[in-house]
């Protein structure tokens, strides 16, 4: 039984030579602070505008923003319905439904959906590259509820 406390080789009961492993996750840590600044980097680019109301907003560069928007905006309020539904009925102890009733529920509902669709909104937009749009809606959201 071996051991160099200030050496690079450690050498256990069994005789076999490992690193000190200090190179290995200072290198990973570089590799991850590599990934973290590209992924930050694709997200934030320039994108293709999309208009809504433009009569030329399907143009073949649009076309596939467009797509990726559909889908984040689809996966945000679905995700954000399913997260929301559960909160109320468990932690606020209000039972019902959008539907039937009762209007405690429906209170409730609402002004819970409006922050957590935010959330979930500007992370489904981030993981799907579209930052700086989700974030724009976010702000005209919140824009519009809270007018200062």
């Amino acid at each position: 039984y071996q051991r160099r406390v200030h050496g690079p080789l450690i050498r256990d009961r069994i005789g076999k030579k490992k690193g000190n492993g200090s190179v290995g996750r200072r290198r990973k840590k570089k590799q991850m602070a590599v990934l973290w600044h590209s992924f930050w980097k694709w997200t934030l680019q320039e994108r293709p505008k999309v208009s809504l109301f433009s009569p030329w907003r399907w143009t073949s560069e649009n076309a596939y923003e467009g797509a990726a928007l559909w889908v984040v905006f689809g996966v945000a309020g679905s995700s954000s319905g399913r997260l929301v539904r559960p909160v109320v009925q468990n932690v606020l102890g209000v039972e019902g439904s959008l539907s039937e009733g009762p209007w405690s529920y429906r209170i409730a509902y609402f002004l819970m959906m409006t922050p957590v669709y935010s959330l979930v909104l500007l992370t489904v937009g981030t993981l799907a590259g579209r930052n700086r749009y989700c974030a724009a809606m976010v702000r005209k959201i919140w824009g519009r509820l809270l007018p200062f």
